[in-house]
């Protein structure tokens, strides 16, 4: 399919975040995972011509999976790995100061932790998610323009060091992240972020 369709320069995100426990591919067994993570990558591989750039990718902070709350548990291994991705979304924890914004990076888990750890392995690391989170109540750090920034900050820090990719997530449906920052409130569409849109806009349209 990549093929036919001219797609082999791909990033492909094989079972993302399955060091949470909501999707049904998390690492609840991570044998189970790193066995399914690597017949995927094999067949992808095989098929596509050159290969696509097949990312291995976590959600930020805590893991829930696998049972030992160690995620290097489901490390598939180097030879089917291109890639470390994140998912870092402003929340479980939020980051209310660029002082907790900076520790949660560097701790096991964060920015840095997992930038770091694609270094030492010379796979390229990327945020596949990221984004201001209106929809989680307390967990949440909401409408936070300096959210924005502070991440934008580590992406300019990091561009041309083995840094990739980042795609922020904008997400309005009831229930989700609440992270949109641009599509009109509706009834399906039920958080927005003034703040931080005004700066993601500010830092992103510059010529």
């Amino acid at each position: 399919m990549l093929n036919a369709y001219g797609r082999q320069d791909s990033i492909i995100r094989i079972g993302w975040e399955g060091n949470g426990d909501w999707y049904q591919w998390s690492a609840t067994n991570p044998t189970d995972y790193v066995n399914c993570f690597r017949h995927v990558a094999d067949s992808i591989n095989a098929t596509s011509e050159p290969d696509p750039t097949l990312c291995w990718g976590l959600n930020a902070h805590y893991s829930q999976n696998p049972p030992s709350h160690n995620a290097m548990d489901m490390y598939p291994g180097d030879a089917w790995v291109d890639a470390v991705g994140l998912d870092a979304y402003d929340f479980y924890p939020a980051s209310p100061t660029k002082a907790a914004f900076d520790a949660q990076a560097s701790a096991v888990g964060g920015l840095n932790y997992w930038y770091n750890f694609a270094q030492s392995r010379n796979k390229l690391f990327g945020v596949g998610e990221w984004g201001v989170v209106d929809g989680s109540g307390s967990a949440g750090g909401g409408d936070s323009a300096n959210y924005v920034q502070w991440m934008y900050d580590w992406f300019t820090a990091h561009a041309g060091k083995g840094f990739a990719w980042e795609f922020y997530f904008n997400n309005c449906d009831p229930g989700n992240v609440g992270s949109n920052l641009y599509r009109p409130l509706s009834s399906n569409c039920v958080y927005r972020n003034p703040n931080a849109a005004a700066r993601y806009r500010q830092l992103y349209t510059r010529t």
